[in-house]
């Protein structure tokens, strides 16, 4: 029984979403040094060492753009596979971190079977 109970919340621990990480290739070289919310303000190193103070509506490159501050983070767009991927960059104690937010079609599952059985599967859902 006792088991059961290190066992279970393990299981449930594991299969709870996690945010999407994005890899620090996502930045092309770049690198936030700082973010200052209230000046709306960060501050970026470029893949050659340069420093550069970049605001909402600046270009990190070629691919990013900087679309602005959400709560401490610095948000930076950049194309994707299904529209622009938003990536989210925040810096604490020296150390970036970057989440990305993709937007991805909805994917229609296919079910394969008998006829009859998909049939009454399906009369059985809308009841």
């Amino acid at each position: 029984m006792s088991r059961l109970f290190i066992i279970l919340p393990a299981a449930i621990l594991f299969l709870l979403p996690a945010p999407a990480q994005a890899f620090a290739a996502d930045l092309d070289g770049w690198r936030i040094v700082q973010i200052s919310v209230p000046d709306q303000l960060a501050v970026a190193k470029s893949p050659a060492g340069e420093l550069r103070l970049v605001r909402p509506g600046d270009r990190l490159g070629e691919r990013l753009g900087v679309a602005g501050f959400d709560g401490d983070r610095l948000v930076l767009e950049a194309p994707g596979e299904w529209g622009r991927v938003r990536l989210l960059v925040s810096v604490a104690d020296g150390r970036q971190q970057v989440a990305s937010l993709e937007r991805q079609p909805l994917r229609k599952s296919e079910v394969a079977g008998e006829p009859a059985v998909i049939e009454a599967a399906r009369q059985r859902g809308s009841k």
